[in-house]
């Protein structure tokens, strides 16, 4: 996709006035904010490769779009969103009662853990190469004060307690 804008010098003043671009489109950007979190949620909740996404809008609507440009827009959203994130995950500090959980996954042939922290409302999720207490303090801070809740607190702190406060 290409867009243009007209460019003007006043003869008088030499300052330069500029055309807008239309309404969606964010400079030096080559898709428009809603085509970018199609192709965001598409890659992270959709699963679909780049491959994929290239076919998709370009039989919905033949356009071109390189993996270089879906990489780098999947890490200008990434990069957008994390401090949103940040906030979330300090508010998660503050609920009353947590519930974690991890998963091995396997990543680019390693094995890797999916952690979650979830309660009422909410599920955020932590990836990381350990399945050790530090990524619970990565998670919650080492001053939790609410009850935390997990099938196996045995890689926490010892015990295997149901729920206890941490």
């Amino acid at each position: 996709m290409e867009y243009q804008t007209q460019s003007c010098k006043c003869l008088e003043c030499g300052g330069i006035v500029r055309g807008s671009l239309p309404e969606g489109i964010v400079p030096r950007q080559d898709m428009n904010i809603n085509l970018q979190a199609l192709l965001v949620w598409l890659g992270n909740y959709g699963h679909l490769s780049y491959e994929k996404q290239q076919e998709l809008v370009w039989e919905l609507g033949g356009i071109e779009i390189g993996t270089g440009t879906l990489q780098k827009t999947n890490q200008r959203v990434a990069e957008a969103i994390a401090p949103a994130l940040d906030d979330l995950w300090a508010w998660a500090t503050h609920r009353p009662n947590v519930h974690v959980d991890e998963t091995p996954w396997c990543v680019m042939g390693v094995k890797e853990w999916l952690w979650t922290a979830s309660g009422e409302g909410f599920c955020l999720f932590h990836a990381a190469d350990t399945r050790g207490r530090v990524e619970l303090e990565t998670m919650l801070g080492t001053e939790f004060a609410g009850v935390l809740s997990s099938d196996d607190f045995s890689v926490y702190n010892g015990c295997h307690a149901k729920a206890q406060h941490f």
